[in-house]
């Protein structure tokens, strides 16, 4: 429809008398629709649903801000049962700004929908690289106000991605596996089994986070989560990429970019990506491991993930210093360092590997101009140091 045709339209329709009862009928109908949808998009036809709800995403947006003015807590049921869309298709900045004005508007009272609210926002703006700390724990504390136990599972599962202190991170994230095991949600226990395992991977104890992986893998499969599916091949490639066993790991990564294809979810896709890069450049395929680090890198980008946009920066600093061009490698690195965004995990594997490249190319340049691409590098954003090797 031509757009001044449609604006003269709801011209039109506003002046109708009847014009809220329809919106409200329209909002209804949405809201029905997207609580239908909410638990399918974890099981075997997500694809369906996920795409059906994309189909109708304008439609939710209407009923969504029909409802934020007239009915908050539907506006509020609304926005939670669409978080793990928003997630998983990648609408990241957009899930996360309407969750935030929902629960601004929604009565403070605890529910298992409120604190799923708060997670789900929390989660999503974790992914745009922010301060998530104030809306997870206020996930945490609604969820045990309102004695839901799932709810306070994931949120004690997701709490620890802003704490700092490694001792505090595995205690929050074995409770919030022991809380999972008696909740009875599989999605759930999922989340708290893959999270539990990459604290584990990032701790050293690589054995104890490939069983945390594959019985992640176990109950995602029963429930033919193939989203979920695709990550936890993603932290098992990292595992197995690790130890040095790189046919297997090339073998998870496929895995996951199959199954992340065939959902249609780009995040994932982006991760496995990544992943084989990794395993490209240690086998000393450079012009295969910048081309996997460039596709990553633009989902990434195209989804908001700038938090996962740092690893594949990491990645091409890795390429670029193999390729000789010390200056860039320099610069990405720079740019994607602990100094500028906090530490950030490349897995046991990838980071011995961008460790040694990036020793290598500092030994053979001049420490003076070194750290001056260093000091360019620090001083650029997240798209602009991706600009460096995607292009504007």
């Amino acid at each position: 429809m031509l757009e001044t045709i449609r604006e003269f339209a709801l011209e039109r329709f506003d002046e109708a008398a009847d014009a809220d009862e329809l919106r409200g009928r329209h909002a209804e109908h949405f809201l029905t629709l997207a609580l239908e949808a909410q638990p399918e998009l974890v099981r075997r036809d997500q694809r369906h649903f996920l795409d059906r709800v994309e189909a109708d995403h304008d439609n939710f947006r209407a009923a969504l801000a029909w409802l934020l003015d007239r009915d908050p807590e539907n506006a509020l049921n609304l926005a939670h049962a669409l978080g793990v869309f928003w997630y998983t298709r990648g609408h990241v900045r957009e899930g996360r700004d309407w969750l935030v004005a929902v629960l601004e508007g929604a009565s403070p009272a605890p529910s298992a929908t409120r604190a799923g609210a708060f997670d789900w926002a929390g989660y999503l703006s974790n992914e745009l690289g922010e301060d998530a700390r104030e809306l997870l724990e206020q996930a945490v504390a609604c969820a045990r106000d309102a004695d839901a136990a799932a709810a306070l599972a994931r949120a004690r599962s997701q709490l620890p991605i802003t704490l700092a202190d490694g001792d505090e991170r595995i205690a929050v994230l074995e409770d919030a596996l022991a809380i999972a095991e008696q909740a009875g949600d599989p999605f759930v226990l999922g989340v708290a089994l893959n999270n539990l395992g990459v604290e584990s991977s990032e701790r050293g104890e690589t054995g104890r986070a490939r069983e945390l992986y594959e019985e992640s893998y176990r109950v995602r499969a029963e429930m033919g989560d193939l989203a979920r599916m695709a990550l936890s091949l993603g932290n098992l490639a990292d595992t197995a990429f690790g130890a040095g066993d790189l046919t297997r790991a090339r073998d998870y990564a496929t895995q996951a970019l199959t199954l992340a294809r065939k959902v249609g979810v780009r995040r994932e896709a982006s991760g496995a990506l990544d992943e084989l890069g990794w395993i490209a450049l240690a086998e000393g395929r450079i012009g295969e491991a910048r081309e996997l680090f460039n596709e990553a890198l633009t989902l990434m980008l195209e989804i908001g993930g700038l938090s996962l946009a740092l690893l594949t920066l990491h990645g091409h600093a890795a390429v670029a210093a193999a390729s000789g061009d010390a200056r860039l490698a320099a610069r990405l690195a720079a740019a994607a360092s602990p100094d500028v965004h906090g530490d950030t995990f490349l897995g046991p594997g990838g980071q011995a590997l961008f460790e040694r490249h990036l020793a290598v190319a500092r030994a053979q340049t001049d420490p003076a101009e070194w750290d001056e691409a260093w000091a360019a590098g620090a001083a650029l954003t997240i798209e602009q140091a991706a600009a460096e090797v995607l292009g504007p």
